[in-house]
């Protein structure tokens, strides 16, 4: 007997209503267990965020997100920076 899983999301649509914490763990947008918010796109339908609001979605701290942030923008630089 096989036990069929449940097929992930393919657009927002299919998981906007769906109950949270999402089940879908292995979805590239699951935040994983560590974060208090399980999905990033609910994240994003809230608008924009500060690093001290991120952090705590996240479950680290501000100077985490900060340092992403900087590590983040540096790389588009490079690759802008090269064509």
């Amino acid at each position: 007997m096989s036990v069929r899983l449940p097929t992930l999301p393919r657009t927002r649509g299919d998981c906007a209503d769906a109950p949270r914490p999402c089940m879908h763990v292995h979805c590239r947008y699951h935040l994983g267990l560590a974060a208090h918010e399980s999905c990033t796109l609910d994240v994003t339908d809230r608008g924009s965020l500060g690093p001290v609001a991120i952090g705590r979605i996240l479950g680290v701290d501000e100077s985490t997100v900060r340092e992403t942030e900087r590590s983040a923008l540096r790389k588009l630089r490079g690759r802008y920076e090269r064509g």
